[in-house]
């Protein structure tokens, strides 16, 4: 039973927040499951005018990490609510 819309916003809030989690902890899984597919083959491009090498894939997914790292760190801080 809820007595307010405080204690209603809460929840929800809580719930938003639970969902979030969970979601962040999946994508980390699949980042971190792909960068140990691709280890073996992060070396430079051979070919003299190579745009891309796989290692900016591996430092975009590195900062990716950092990011969802950043976020669940966020979550487990204070609840804000919508209307904050």
């Amino acid at each position: 039973m809820r007595f307010s819309n405080y204690d209603a916003a809460l929840d929800d809030a809580i719930d938003r927040d639970l969902r979030d989690s969970e979601r962040l902890a999946h994508f980390l899984k699949v980042i971190t499951e792909a960068l140990d597919a691709i280890a073996r083959d992060v070396y430079p491009m051979e070919h003299p005018n190579a745009r891309w090498h796989p290692g900016d894939l591996v430092d975009d997914l590195q900062g990716h990490i950092r990011s969802i790292t950043s976020e669940q760190t966020r979550l487990r801080g204070p609840v804000t609510l919508e209307d904050e």
